[in-house]
């Protein structure tokens, strides 16, 4: 697995340099890093990376949200993460903001810890929320721990969990299509999934993996 390309945005170099060592320790692709938004929107147009990590302020001009919302309507599919220093979104919205849909908000505190950020990728991936992944009940899926699932179906999870498509997955995995699905609709009756309006499958699968490997915690540092 190559990872997923990722482009920084944030105007503190040392911040960039930092996300940058811990994106590429986690597996994944920095394919660009710039302090402007005229940089970035530009790099975009042509790079079209599968995840942007953007801070909130980005200095005069711009904003980290007007920068997102240009992403969010040029490439749908792309994953982002706003960076800011608020601890709670609901700064944000007191400010008349808004975010793009299915955008994840990482508080700048939660930079050092890995697990969030890995979390946050994941979520991002799936244009979901942590709200969605990490709720403050999971009796449904609290079982999951105490299943015996396979390496190769962790695997699987965790392909799901960093947003690829069933095509994509049976292409690293060296698979049919097919055979993903009935892979995928196998885990969902082994963890007792039950998908509703308000919340998809793949989510319900993401919150499970990290259930399952230890980090869908709140205690995460």
């Amino acid at each position: 697995m190559t990872g997923i390309t990722t482009m920084l945005v944030d105007d503190d170099a040392f911040t960039r340099v930092l996300f940058a060592t811990t994106i590429e320790a986690l597996g994944h692709q920095v394919v660009g890093a710039f302090g402007t938004v005229s940089e970035a929107a530009r790099f975009a147009v042509t790079a079209k990376p599968q995840l942007a990590i953007v801070d909130l302020d980005l200095g005069p001009g711009p904003t980290g949200i007007d920068l997102a919302q240009n992403l969010r309507r040029s490439h749908p599919s792309i994953g982002i993460i706003l960076l800011t220093s608020y601890d709670d979104p609901r700064l944000i919205r007191a400010k008349n903001l808004t975010l793009p849909e299915g955008t994840v908000y990482l508080s700048k505190k939660q930079v050092d810890n890995v697990s969030i950020i890995q979390m946050a990728i994941a979520t991002a991936m799936l244009h979901a929320t942590m709200d969605e992944i990490l709720p403050e009940k999971q009796p449904a899926l609290a079982k999951s721990k105490g299943l015996k699932i396979s390496d190769s179906q962790i695997e699987v999870m965790r392909l799901v969990s960093t947003g690829l498509t069933n095509a994509e997955i049976a292409k690293q995995r060296f698979l049919s299509e097919a055979a993903v699905g009935k892979a995928i609709a196998r885990l969902v009756r082994q963890l007792g999934i039950v998908a509703t309006a308000e919340q998809n499958q793949r989510v319900l699968i993401a919150r499970a993996y990290f259930e399952a490997i230890g980090r869908a915690t709140r205690n995460d540092g």
